[in-house]
């Protein structure tokens, strides 16, 4: 009888448990980044919009595209992404490739040109033109990925 009652009233409260007023969990996000005023794109009810965030709040946004202005529900939005730049993988990969490529070709030419005492001249080689091709191929990648744009996921 006792397990009885507390199935009935688990069905009874459990519909009201439900109603509970919280905010949309894209809300806070979109909060942090207002300040900013970044070009975001919300993906709500299938639907892809993509503009300047001016305002979020009470459970909507605002966004700016072109000269509107154009308002979407929050409890709606299941994804926010903001706009950046790929300058980091840029860097990375810039370094990466100049450090093999100008590591081993400094080697080379270190190795065939050394005439006295050249046991590690190679391997020098191989550091110093390494070090410098990291430093410039990624000074170099970071300025191609800075060209390249790209979306950075927010939410969720």
């Amino acid at each position: 009888m006792r397990r009885a009652i507390q199935w009935c009233a688990l069905l009874i409260l459990a519909p009201s448990l439900g109603a509970q007023e919280t905010p949309p969990p894209a809300e806070p996000v979109l909060a942090s980044l207002a300040p900013a005023r970044p070009v975001v794109r919300l993906r709500a009810d299938q639907a892809r919009v993509t503009g300047r965030l001016l305002a979020a709040g009470g459970g909507r946004a605002a966004l700016g595209i072109g000269a509107d202005t154009q308002v979407v529900w929050l409890r709606a939005v299941d994804s926010v992404w903001t706009r950046g730049r790929a300058w980091k993988t840029g860097a990375i990969v810039g370094g990466a490739v100049g450090m093999a490529l100008l590591g081993a070709f400094t080697s080379v030419i270190v190795s065939g040109l050394c005439e006295v005492d050249c046991d590690n001249a190679g391997l020098e080689g191989a550091v110093v033109g390494g070090l410098v091709g990291l430093g410039g191929g990624a000074l170099l990648g970071a300025a191609v990925g800075a060209a390249i744009p790209t979306w950075k996921r927010r939410f969720p």
